[in-house]
């Protein structure tokens, strides 16, 4: 079982331009989870881009070991507060 997996250069641009749009469409900013408190946009930026970055893996680590397809999602969905994944396929050549 493969459990490195390489990120590209893109995969890092990637995730830093859709933590980007997250921050300037006006997404709430409180990092409730862990502090409770304000994010300013640095660690707004960097904890999405590592969200994102861990979602860009683990799809690949999926298609790797066991063939599985997952479709991840870089839109942005106003009035959502978040989106992971789009859809998964066991034959990742063909999408359910």
């Amino acid at each position: 079982m493969i459990t490195t997996i390489k990120l590209t250069h893109d995969d890092y641009k990637q995730a830093v331009k859709f933590a980007m749009k997250l921050w300037y469409i006006g997404k709430p900013k409180g990092d409730w989870r862990s502090t409770g408190t304000q994010r300013d946009i640095g660690k707004y930026i960097t904890d999405h881009s590592i969200g994102k970055l861990g979602e860009i893996s683990f799809a690949r680590f999926l298609e790797i070991n066991w063939r599985v397809g997952a479709e991840l999602d870089f839109n942005i969905h106003p009035g959502q507060s978040s989106i992971d994944q789009r859809r998964f396929s066991r034959d990742r050549l063909q999408w359910h």
